[in-house]
Formats: structure tokens, C-alpha cells, sequence
């Protein structure tokens, strides 16, 4: 059993071009301490310049200090120069990138990607027996993570999977639309098309498609949720954190702070809040405890680290209607699988 202080490093861009993010960071996890109510952690922040030579001496001092567990840092190429020293001495790292890429043996991307949305609405498609999956994607790394989602996703669910088209920015919604009418009437058509772009760019391509004569019903991702309104995508279906727990998060910090925290905040601030839960367990820090299978209680909703690397997430179900997006499967608020 550990005893005495638990120490924690935040490693954050603490000065340079990147210092109101480290510094927006720092105040969601000081808030979370406060939260908790925990007093036996000790935070060590350290500034990383936001660069990988930055992260790398962040890290060195944070082991020499005795740190138990590391918070950070936020950019892919800092957390692929800390890995390989975490890793030599053990030690877990809560990184808050959302490159799914990076996740491995102790170290866990807490950043928002695309997988658990997919997952979600794909979950809720199947539910309502909509299994034939096309999809029309970016022709980008955000698209990249979507299509190898998809194709992990699909065959698991005992769905069957459809025409995949990437789309190359910029390009011609109408030329878009008539290649993938085409391919999608081919292959005999699908239940649901994943349309993996914009808030901005998805409408252009979804009145396209519907001109072209495609009806099949659209399903997104997080970033349609500021979308406006359009009536080519009523009806379609995305994931994304309940709006009301983000609030919450962004209200409290605005009466703390007097300011917004930035969009990433929230992960800071749950990372800091599940070491301050944990220290007060006889391991701590050990993996049985970081991946328990009920998960914890952030303010974006439930989530948990998954041995791989990678974080599960409790997220609702929204409809895009002519009068706005509304909730139609809320956010679950327990894991109840039973998985790590």
C-alpha cells in the first residue's frame, strides 16, 4: 500500500504561443482538486513550451521528483517523446491528445476522437435494425480514424458495410454526390450513410445528395453539434456528449475563473479528478484500478481506460430536426458490460 502524498505532473504548455491552453488546463485541474475535496495530492505542473524537446525535459524532472502518475501533455508530438520514458519506469500517462494512434500499455488518450461516436451511433443504427453501412468521408486524418472505426466497428456489430468514398476538401458536392449515387446504387443501396464532415461542409454535401436522388438516412459525428439547421439532413443521427453536462463544466468555470475554459478543459479536469479519487486506493495508481470496468464519473459523463490505450465514453444519441437537434437515446450512466 502507498502511502504518504500522492504526486501528480501535469505536463502543460505553459508558456510560448500555447499558454492560455496550459493555463486553462491548470485551472480545471486545480478546480477539480477543490471539487473532490482531497488533500493528500500534490500537483506538480510543469511547463512542456508545448514542444517535444519541452515535454521531454517536463518528464524527466517530473520522475526525478518521485511523480506517480503523469497528466498531459496535450500535443501528439510531445506525447511521443514522453512514451518511451513513462514506459521505462512504468508510470501511467493520461495524455490529453485525441490521437487514438498514440494509445498503448499505460498510456491513455483522454482527447475526444471520432471512435466512440461511431460506436455509439452505429450501436443505436443497429438497434433499430438499420445494418447496411455506406459512408462518405474526409479525405484526411480525421477521416482516416473514422474509416478504420468503421471497418472494426461494422464487422463486429454483424453489420455489413457499403461503398466508402474519401472527399477531397474543396472538392464539388454535385460531382461528389453523383460518383457516390452511383457507387451506392451498385452495390444495391444502404440503410444508413456515415457522413463523416464539417458542420459546415456536411450540408453542402447532404443537399447534394438528396438532389442526386439519394434518400437514406445520414449519420454524423460530434461536430454537428452547432450545425445549422438544414433540411436535406433531418432526420440524421450523430453522438456526442450530453450538452447539458458541458454546460454545467463551462459555467462553473466561467464563476471560477471569470473567463471560458478552452474546449479541452473538461479533460483536465476529469484526469485530475479520477488521480485524486484514486490516491485514496490501497494501489493506487496500478492498472486494475485505472481500468476498472465501472469506469468513472466525468463531467463530459462516464468514461473509462481501456487496456489498449484507448477511453470508452457514455454519449447520447441526437436527431437533427427542421427545428433543431434534440436528444433521442440518452447518454447511459453506467458501463453495463462488464469489459475492460
Amino acid at each position: 500500500m502507498t502511502t504518504g502524498p500522492a504526486k501528480v505532473a501535469l505536463l502543460l504548455p505553459l508558456s510560448g504561443p500555447q499558454a492560455a491552453l496550459g493555463q486553462s488546463l491548470f485551472n480545471a485541474a486545480q478546480m477539480a482538486l477543490f471539487d473532490v475535496g482531497v488533500t493528500d495530492v500534490t500537483l506538480l505542473p510543469l511547463d512542456t513550451t508545448g514542444t517535444p524537446a519541452g515535454a521531454t525535459q517536463a518528464a524527466t524532472q517530473a520522475l526525478q521528483s518521485g511523480a506517480q502518475l503523469m497528466i498531459g501533455p496535450v500535443f501528439s508530438a510531445e506525447v511521443s517523446a514522453v512514451t518511451p520514458l513513462t514506459r521505462q519506469r512504468g508510470l501511467p500517462l493520461l495524455a490529453l491528445s485525441n490521437n487514438k494512434q498514440l494509445a498503448g500499455r499505460d498510456v491513455y488518450i483522454l482527447g475526444q476522437s471520432p471512435d466512440a461516436q461511431v460506436v455509439r451511433v452505429l450501436d443505436y443504427a443497429r438497434q433499430k435494425q438499420l445494418l447496411r453501412v455506406a459512408a462518405l468521408l474526409p479525405a484526411s486524418a480525421f477521416g482516416d480514424s473514422i474509416e478504420s472505426s468503421l471497418q472494426e466497428q461494422v464487422q463486429a456489430k454483424g453489420m455489413s458495410l457499403g461503398p466508402i468514398e474519401r472527399v477531397a476538401p474543396g472538392a464539388d458536392p454535385a460531382l461528389v454526390a453523383a460518383s457516390f449515387s452511383g457507387a451506392l446504387s451498385k452495390a444495391g443501396g444502404a440503410d444508413v450513410i456515415l457522413l463523416g464532415e464539417s458542420a459546415a461542409r456536411a450540408p453542402l454535401l447532404a443537399r447534394a445528395l438528396r438532389e442526386a436522388g439519394v434518400s437514406t438516412r445520414f449519420l454524423g459525428t460530434a461536430q454537428w453539434d452547432s450545425i445549422t439547421p438544414e433540411p436535406a439532413l433531418a432526420g440524421s443521427w450523430f453522438a456526442a456528449i450530453p450538452s447539458s453536462l458541458r454546460q454545467s463544466f463551462q459555467n462553473r468555470y466561467q464563476q471560477t475563473y471569470s473567463a471560458p475554459p478552452t474546449p479541452i478543459a473538461s479533460l483536465a479536469y476529469d484526469a485530475t479528478a479520477l488521480a485524486a479519487v484514486l490516491s485514496r486506493a490501497p494501489e493506487r495508481f496500478a492498472r486494475a484500478q485505472l481500468q476498472r470496468a465501472t469506469g468513472f464519473a466525468g463531467t463530459d459523463g462516464i468514461f473509462r481506460l481501456n487496456a489498449n490505450g484507448t477511453v470508452s465514453r457514455g454519449l447520447a444519441v441526437y436527431e437533427l430536426r427542421p427545428e433543431g437537434i434534440r436528444i433521442i437515446d440518452q447518454a447511459p450512466v453506467r458501463f453495463t458490460d462488464g469489459a475492460n
